[in-house]
């Protein structure tokens, strides 16, 4: 919960929407309205603890907010907006993580596990050295901590 939604999805976000990157390809800030609209406009079922909120609230996030916003929301709102390599390699982590969620075989915690280190070797390529936080580098440990105790929904830290 705290490497993924609040960790490295949280520090994606803060890339794409923070005018300290306008110059970078993956800044995405300038369309945050469009973005806020599309998001707030959606009408999720009743069994999703909270409806989205502006990415301007972000700060004030839950985790289940930013688990909700990230797995579910954010990829379609963004593909019109991110570059192309910045998009596969966020689908990359939205893919591996929701096999690490989920009852999965140990081929698909396997196949995780190199989306997984994929993801963070492209970080750096994509984003530059500062992104490389410790956050990042925890990924590479999930896949075998999804083989050694289950979904991650299972550990007591991660129960979304």
């Amino acid at each position: 919960m705290h490497a993924v939604f609040e960790g490295v999805f949280k520090h994606l976000l803060f890339f794409w929407f923070s005018s300290e990157f306008h110059h970078k390809a993956f800044y995405i800030g300038r369309h945050q309205r469009e973005i806020d609209v599309q998001l707030t406009r959606i009408c999720v079922p009743h069994d999703f603890g909270r409806k989205p909120r502006s990415l301007e609230d972000m700060k004030h996030f839950k985790a289940t907010e930013f688990h909700d916003v990230m797995l579910y929301f954010m990829l379609p709102l963004v593909q019109p907006y991110l570059p192309v390599d910045h998009f596969h390699h966020f689908a990359i982590l939205i893919t591996a993580i929701t096999i690490l969620l989920s009852e999965s075989t140990e081929n698909e915690i396997k196949l995780a596990g190199i989306l997984l280190d994929f993801f963070v070797y492209k970080m750096e390529s994509l984003y530059g050295f500062s992104a490389m936080t410790m956050n990042v580098h925890s990924l590479t440990h999930l896949s075998q901590q999804v083989s050694n105790t289950g979904p991650l929904w299972c550990n007591s830290i991660f129960s979304i």
